[in-house]
């Protein structure tokens, strides 16, 4: 079974709110839990991901492929972490596994918390087979 948790630091405005459930909802047999902060810490039980702009990219495909290998192979839980308006220090930074950007453009964390729930059901998406294009 696959175990993700998302960090988020502040709160999803209301005009955000019904994507995250339907994402949520879409997710199946992925178990996701949702924890939103005001301060960030870690936990040394998961493989911890900072999404930021200077991490590395992947398409759908090989997102989907790294986390199913987190889930088979490595056999760990995964929490991503999404800063606030902010972010964070490099100190900080340099405590993460790994750094994730969605591109070189810079977005509201609260458009980054729809598009990782996106990324994160296409990537359920294609471990199971479905046709989700990729």
């Amino acid at each position: 079974m696959m175990y993700i948790r998302v960090i988020a630091v502040g709160k999803l405005k209301n005009e955000y709110l019904e994507l995250q459930k339907e994402f949520l909802k879409r997710l199946g047999s992925w178990n996701v839990e949702l924890v939103e902060v005001e301060d960030v810490k870690l936990d040394s039980g998961y493989f911890n991901i900072l999404l930021d702009a200077d991490g590395k990219q992947f398409s759908s495909g090989e997102f989907a492929d790294f986390l199913v290998k987190k889930r088979d192979l490595d056999a760990v839980k995964v929490c991503f972490v999404i800063g606030g308006a902010m972010g964070f220090k490099d100190d900080f930074k340099k405590q993460f596994d790994m750094l994730l950007s969605f591109g070189k453009m810079t977005f509201t964390h609260q458009m980054v918390r729809i598009l990782l729930l996106e990324q994160l059901y296409r990537a359920y998406a294609i471990s199971v087979g479905k046709n989700y294009h990729y």
